[in-house]
């Protein structure tokens, strides 16, 4: 092999090895389910705090977090069948955020 070669092939493995090891980093899957609307000021300050401690902990959305959100609205029919969702997607980790989602008479 031609030394211009070598190098060629040494540089590229070189430059193609983050990647390599970056797809061989875990993916974990998160479900949310959120007793809010999406469109409540407080669900984009609860999913914005939630998100920055799991970034914090080294779980970044699309590199090693998968992480879903249903918002409930304070329905409980709604809540009720994104809970059956998320339950049947079988993420790793399963949240509820508010009372509402977490009440059993609801």
């Amino acid at each position: 092999m031609r030394r211009r070669e070598f190098i060629t092939l040494v540089g590229g493995a070189a430059a193609g090895w983050p990647l390599a090891a970056r797809a061989e980093e875990p993916m974990i899957r998160v479900g949310a389910l959120m007793v809010f609307a999406e469109t409540d000021p407080e669900s984009k300050h609860v999913a914005d705090a939630f998100e920055r401690g799991l970034d914090e902990a080294g779980w970044h959305k699309g590199r090693n977090l998968e992480l879903t959100y249903r918002w409930g609205a304070s329905n409980p029919d709604l809540l009720s069948r994104y809970a059956e969702e998320l339950v049947r997607a079988a993420p790793d980790i399963l949240l509820a955020f508010g009372n509402t989602g977490t009440d059993s008479s609801a």
